[in-house]
């Protein structure tokens, strides 16, 4: 049997009435004075149910897991190791001897590259991916310093089998690199098959499938390029594995470690990579540390921090940095976690963060995900036509971006920030969100600690959130019900701010900024108040935007003019798919990888000769 095309492992967990529509609740009811009141509306049809009294979304079935693997493209692959003269002595002017490519199965061949214009056959060198002896991959370089992996093929470590079950490994940011730190010996070294980029959030999901490999080692040496893209890696690496487990490698004057090899011998090289040192000390610094950004900030002043661009009129007033806790608040029924679910969604899609949700009234999980699904999309899908590439490409975006935390028993806030921990290591989330504050209980021993004082546990609840927002370099977003709010003489209900708010007056003082989401049914508006904004570079405390539902989607979509000063209003409706259109616009801007127009690699530009 299945439902919405879910196959059921067990019908009617609750034993509800077959067929029936109302009923108690196995959550609530039997807390209550009224326990036969029939609080719990049944949606057979669509395999959930929900509770008018507590507010929980209850699933009436267990669905089967699927278990759905990414299915990669296999290179075709042919032993020819017999490289020409040219290619050996191409590597030989970067240091690296034939013995090198010979262990490394370097190959040479014809192979449609990109050119400047248009792609072409050139030949190329041919840098073959393994993992457990298995081909997986192929980086293809030509003579003129263009770039291809093998078409759909899985995207691992360079020279991964040499890093299995080792204590050390080296991490260095290109092929090159690689030989050049083989040279001098060191055969536990990898590196990533894109580098890294200058701009925007650094993905290293290429190591996730082989994540063990670093999570067992005890050091990893970084040796990353000595620039820009290689700092953003480094630091992401940092991030995920810890600073007590990385350590750098002082590479001089030298670009990276074949630079390096070229410019000191591979005596020198050797030397350079025994003697990495630690990370600076943790939580200590000086004017040192920070002397650049200060500058920086003296002639350009201090930068803005995350934006959505999907909600520009939130944009002008609101943005946030990693490191962070956001509040959001809002009456029932206003559109709390839609709001959050766009935001992610939109630095998503804009930064490639990715997110970890503890949002209890978001199940099950299909609801979620659906809600998600229809805001990438643009519409809402109404017949199985609709389920298209552009359909399909959201579906893998989404598998790529997005995780549910799920926790039998109750949620606990230590028990999340478990699974969450595991999600920045594993899956390198940027934002945690818990929906909401009420359901996800700090559980350690409260009253020692509080002495059961509600401002002293709201306190301890976002002490622990902020030191992990802070260790992890995440945003939290922390989605909190306000007190019932007393009615207006309009007859509409005040507008929460940050001392309406469930559980304490520790709120204002402890996050570092707070939202207010409210419906306006007379105007048909959505209301969003930025009730505090911690650094004034980031946004302006107070102040009001407002946004029209998208029944289309689920979005909230800017307005144009002044609902203020009574203006005429226009609405700018977005019905675009945010996946494919971002990907278009990737494919236009960065049509191949680790391209530095800095490097000489050693060929006569004025003759226009190639190395190889």
């Amino acid at each position: 049997m299945e439902i919405n095309g879910f196959k059921i492992s067990k019908y009617n967990i609750h034993d509800f009435p077959d067929g029936k529509k109302n009923h108690t609740c196995p959550l609530c009811s039997h807390e209550r004075k009224k326990k036969t009141q029939k609080c719990v509306t049944l949606f057979w049809d669509k395999g959930f149910a929900h509770c008018s009294h507590c507010g929980e979304n209850i699933q009436l079935h267990e669905y089967e897991k699927k278990n759905k693997t990414e299915t990669y493209k296999v290179p075709d692959w042919q032993n020819n190791t017999d490289l020409s003269d040219k290619v050996v002595k191409w590597f030989k002017s970067r240091g690296i001897d034939q013995f090198i490519l010979r262990i490394m199965k370097i190959t040479e061949g014809v192979e449609f590259m990109p050119g400047a214009d248009k792609w072409v056959s050139k030949n190329t060198i041919q840098f073959p991916y393994y993992r457990n002896c298995q081909i997986v991959n192929i980086k293809y370089r030509s003579g003129d310093k263009n770039f291809k992996l093998y078409k759909d093929a899985e995207k691992i470590v360079y020279n991964l089998d040499n890093l299995y079950e080792q204590k050390e490994i080296y991490l260095v940011e290109g092929e090159l690199d690689v030989l050049a730190v083989m040279q001098c010996g060191i055969h536990n070294v990898g590196s990533p098959p894109n580098g890294f980029t200058l701009k925007g959030n650094v993905n290293i999901d290429f190591i996730n499938s082989d994540i063990d490999y670093f999570l067992n080692a005890e050091k990893l040496i970084l040796a990353f390029d000595n620039d820009a893209p290689g700092e953003n890696g480094k630091r992401e690496f940092i991030r995920r594995f810890g600073a007590h487990k990385c350590y750098t490698v002082d590479l001089k004057d030298c670009k990276d470690a074949n630079d390096y090899l070229i410019k000191y011998g591979s005596e020198k090289l050797k030397e350079a990579l025994d003697n990495y040192t630690e990370l600076p000390l943790e939580n200590i610094s000086n004017y040192e540390d920070t002397k650049q950004n200060v500058r920086n900030f003296f002639l350009n002043g201090m930068p803005k921090g995350l934006v959505t661009d999907t909600i520009k009129g939130l944009d002008t007033n609101f943005s946030v940095n990693t490191g962070q806790i956001v509040l959001v608040t809002g009456i029932p029924s206003s559109g709390k976690s839609e709001i959050v679910d766009q935001i992610v969604i939109s630095y998503a899609v804009k930064y490639g963060h990715k997110t970890g949700f503890a949002s209890v009234e978001n199940k099950p999980n299909e609801l979620h995900h659906q809600k998600i699904i229809r805001k990438l999309v643009g519409k809402t899908p109404k017949s199985i036509k609709d389920f298209d590439d552009p359909f399909e490409a959201c579906e893998r975006f989404s598998s790529e971006h997005f995780y549910m935390i799920d926790l039998e028993n109750g949620y606990d806030l230590e028990r999340v920030l478990i699974k969450a921990e595991e999600l920045v290591y594993r899956k390198g989330i940027r934002c945690l969100v818990i929906d909401p504050f009420n359901k996800v209980r700090f559980k350690g021993n409260v009253e020692s600690i509080t002495g059961n004082r509600t401002n002293d546990y709201t306190n301890t609840y976002l002490e622990l959130l902020n030191n992990f927002a802070v260790k992890f370099d995440i945003l939290i977003i922390l989605v909190a019900h306000p007190v019932k709010m007393n009615k207006l003489d309009t007859g509409k209900r005040a507008i929460p701010d940050f001392y309406d708010v469930k559980g304490g007056g520790e709120f204002y003082d402890m996050c570092h900024h707070g939202l207010v989401v409210h419906r306006d049914y007379d105007m048909e508006m959505t209301l969003i108040r930025t009730l505090k904004v911690k650094f004034l570079h980031l946004g302006s405390s107070n102040e009001d935007s407002y946004f029209k539902y998208n029944i289309n989607n689920g979005r909230l979509n800017d307005i144009n003019g002044n609902i203020k000063e009574f203006d005429t209003i226009s609405v700018d409706w977005d019905n675009a798919n945010w996946v494919t259109k971002e990907l278009k616009e990737v494919e236009q801007t960065q049509l191949y990888n680790n391209v530095d127009e800095n490097e000489d690699f050693y060929w006569n530009k004025e003759s226009g000769e190639v190395p190889f």
